[in-house]
């Protein structure tokens, strides 16, 4: 992603594994909601699960954090998101 409103172009990836979707799904509803102020930078990425799109950063230290673009004033926190790092990014 270059901006909330703007991606990168040609950066789409489409996920089709069942076993995969239902990991993102997975990872996604077990975050944890983080209370206070929100202050972040451009989202890296922006992801689609069914009805639902969210804005998806990684943190060097292995952890992530996801918004629902629905809700831009609520961050959920994934405490270990290795996993989920390498099937977006790969």
């Amino acid at each position: 992603m270059i901006s909330f409103s703007k991606a990168k172009e040609n950066r789409l990836k489409t996920i089709t594994d069942p076993e995969e979707i239902e990991q993102i799904e997975k990872t996604f509803h077990n975050a944890k909601k983080q209370s206070g102020i929100v202050d972040v930078t451009d989202p890296q990425y922006k992801v689609d699960l069914e009805n639902e799109s969210y804005y998806l950063w990684f943190n060097k230290d292995g952890t992530a954090v996801i918004m629902n673009t629905k809700d831009t004033h609520t961050i959920f926190k994934i405490d270990s998101a290795d996993e989920l790092e390498e099937m977006i990014q790969n």
